[in-house]
């Protein structure tokens, strides 16, 4: 079967030159992979903090434990740290049993961690008190209470 032949290139001079994108200077390229280590940056925050959730849940089993919230986790941007911070149910005395219970067991939450999130360096774990609820808390009784005295 015979191939059809090409047709004859249409005159330049006549047809309107194609839209050519923008071209992206180094500054925006800069810019653009910034945006894309903090995207995966936040990604592997959220899946370090469901997994250090998980472990503390489901398979620390420390009688000093109080009840511990994960409230968020920040990794540093060489990969090799992370700061989980975790909120503490209860008094004083429960949250500095709970933070000396996971400070002792930081190196088996860390290998719990590794086989669930998948990193080429599982990081370090540091864990930190946050007590921003429980200073919500209080500023919420105290405005309660202004209100009161208003009325």
């Amino acid at each position: 079967m015979p191939r059809a032949a090409p047709q004859p290139s249409s005159d330049f001079s006549t047809t309107e030159k194609s839209e050519r994108p923008p071209h992206h200077n180094a500054a925006s390229r800069r810019n653009s992979e910034i945006i894309v280590k903090q995207q995966r940056q936040a990604r592997i925050d959220h899946e370090m903090q469901r997994a250090v959730a998980k472990v503390i849940s489901e398979e620390l089993k420390d009688p000093r434990l109080g009840f511990v919230t994960v409230t968020r986790t920040e990794i540093s941007s060489d990969m090799m740290n992370c700061k989980v911070f975790v909120s503490i149910i209860g008094d004083r005395h429960v949250a500095r049993q709970s933070m000396d219970a996971l400070k002792s067991a930081s190196g088996f939450i860390r290998g719990e961690v590794g086989a669930l999130v998948k990193l080429r360096h599982t990081p370090e774990l540091v864990f930190v008190e946050d007590r921003s609820t429980e200073q919500a808390i209080a500023l919420s009784k105290t405005l309660e209470r202004t209100k009161v005295i208003d009325e």
